[in-house]
């Protein structure tokens, strides 16, 4: 999730650079990087990532002073009709399996992480567990929420920061 914000976060700074950039070599060059970073958002399989992606670029079209406003609307229907045939397949999948039985199996898995987080925060708030030592603590903790399988990372770096460093 995290390097999927990350490039949903550059990718507007790549297009300013596309379209500021004077020599043909650098728009192209930077044109191969933001095609990069659109296709690696979507290699992450990041439903934040991709929702994260349509605001840029429906918020850097529509910001866009040098485009029509028809051409906007065009360009921007354009374009979210090619995500949604680019959606990879394991993205829709986990979406319908959310649907159709009530749940997502990976946000259970964050919500009793999340859970660990906080009790580890209020076994240990000024501190933390110590940097790094989430996974290892959260074995103590999962026993405690019947977790069979070791969580690593909790999917939120505040609650992650909060357990290992404290408040």
């Amino acid at each position: 999730n995290d390097l999927s914000l990350i490039m949903s976060i550059t990718l507007p700074l790549t297009i300013y650079m596309i379209s500021t950039a004077k020599n043909a070599f650098v728009r192209i060059l930077f044109s191969l990087v933001a095609l990069t970073q659109f296709f690696a958002i979507f290699n992450t399989i990041s439903r934040a990532g991709l929702l994260a992606l349509c605001l840029v670029i429906f918020i850097t079209l529509w910001e866009s002073k040098r485009v029509s406003k028809i051409m906007k609307i065009t360009m921007i229907s354009v374009i979210a009709a090619g995500m949604l045939a680019l959606i990879p397949y394991q993205l829709s999948k986990r979406s319908d399996q959310a649907s159709l039985s009530g749940s997502d199996d990976s946000m259970q898995m964050r919500l009793k992480a999340w859970k660990a987080a906080c009790i580890m925060v209020y076994h240990y708030p000024l501190f933390g567990v110590g940097d790094g030592n989430f996974s290892s603590n959260y074995k103590i903790y999962g026993e405690f929420l019947r977790r069979d399988k070791p969580t690593i990372e909790t999917h939120n770096t505040v609650m992650h920061v909060a357990a290992e460093s404290g408040l």
